[in-house]
C-alpha cells in the first residue's frame, strides 16, 4: 500500500499530500469517512481519484473490499508506455538499477526482473499492471526510497509476468502473492505466480485471469499481517464462489508467512531452505 502524509483529520474526512503529483507545499488530497462518498479520495489539484485502500491508513479495517481506483478518461497507450521505460533497453544506466534492485531483493539473478518488465524513468523503478485479460492498464512507481505510488492516469491492478501472458498453464500451480516484490522472488525460486496490489484490491482480475490460465492448484501467500490474513480469507471466499462454477476446479490452499517473517521477501531472504520446504509440501 501507499504511504500517504496526513496534514489533517477529523471525524468526517482526511486532508493529505497527494502522492500522485509533486504535492509537497499545500496538501490537495481529501479523503472521505463518512457520507455518500465514504472510502473515496479526490486530489483537488491533480484530478486523481479512487478508493482509499490503496493507502496506508487503518480507521477501516472491516471495509469490505471495492473496486480498483477509476482513471481519468485521457487514453494513455500503457503498453508503449511500458516499452519506453523498460530498464533493460536503457543500457548502462538501466543495468546498474537493476543490479541494485536485484541486490536489495536478494534475487539470484535479474531474470524475475525482466519476466515483470522492470523499467525505470531516470528517478525511480516502474512496475507495469494489469487487468484480469492481461491488458496493461498503469504503472506502479517506486522510488530509491521504497516509496511507492501510481503513476498519473494509472488504474491498480495485478502483477503478471511475461511468461504467464504468454502462454495458457493448463494443469501447474500458480501462487498469489502480495506485492511485486514477494512475486519477484518467488519467480526467482522458478515457480510461477502473480502479484496482487493488496492485501484488499483487485480479486476480480485474479479470477478473470484464473479463468483464462486454468491451474490445477492456487495458492495464496499473504503477509503475516492482519490485514493481509483477512484479505487472502476474503479473496478465498471469492474465489470459491467463482470457481465453483468452472468444469475443472482447481485445488486452492493458503501458505502462511512462518515467524518471525513478516512476508514472503523476508522469509526468502532470511531463510531460503525453509521456505523451499514449505512450497514443496504444499504444492500437490
Amino acid at each position: 500500500m501507499m504511504k500517504i502524509r496526513i496534514a489533517k483529520e477529523n471525524a468526517d474526512y482526511i486532508i493529505a499530500f497527494c502522492p500522485f503529483h509533486n504535492d509537497q507545499h499545500h496538501p490537495n488530497l481529501m479523503i472521505n469517512k463518512t457520507g455518500r462518498y465514504a472510502g473515496r479520495y479526490i486530489c483537488w489539484a491533480c484530478g486523481a481519484k479512487g478508493f482509499a485502500t490503496e493507502f496506508d491508513i487503518d480507521y477501516w479495517p472491516d471495509l469490505e473490499e471495492i473496486p480498483p481506483r477509476t482513471a481519468p478518461a485521457t487514453h494513455i497507450d500503457w503498453e508503449a508506455k511500458i516499452k519506453e521505460l523498460r530498464a533493460f533497453d536503457k543500457g548502462l544506466e538501466g543495468a546498474e538499477k537493476l543490479e541494485r534492485l536485484r541486490q536489495e531483493w536478494g534475487l539470484g539473478d535479474i531474470d524475475p526482473l525482466w519476466q515483470l518488465n522492470v523499467g525505470w524513468n531516470g528517478w525511480a523503478y516502474t512496475f507495469a499492471v494489469y487487468d484480469g485479460s492481461g491488458k496493461p492498464i498503469g504503472i506502479q512507481v517506486r522510488d530509491l526510497n521504497g516509496t511507492k505510488q501510481m503513476m498519473r492516469h494509472s488504474r491498480t491492478g495485478i502483477f503478471i509476468p511475461q511468461k504467464l501472458l504468454r502462454e495458457t498453464l493448463e494443469g501447474g500451480t500458480v501462487f498469489i502473492t502480495e506485492g511485486v516484490s514477494d512475486l519477484a522472488c518467488l519467480l526467482d525460486m522458478k515457480y510461477d505466480g502473480i502479484g496482487r496490489f493488496n492485501a484488499t484490491q483487485n480479486s476480480e482480475y485474479v479470477v478473470q485471469f484464473f479463468e483464462k490460465l486454468q491451474p490445477k492448484q492456487i495458492i495464496v501467500i499473504p503477509d503475516r499481517d492482519e490485514a493481509g490474513l483477512k484479505g487472502a480469507l476474503k479473496f478465498m471466499s471469492a474465489l470459491h464462489d467463482r470457481i465453483s462454477l468452472w468444469d475443472k476446479k482447481p485445488m486452492m490452499d493458503v501458505l502462511l508467512v512462518d515467524a518471525p517473517y513478516k512476508d514472503l521477501r523476508d522469509w526468502y531472504n532470511r531463510d531460503r531452505d525453509s521456505l523451499e520446504m514449505a512450497l514443496r509440501r504444499i504444492i500437490w
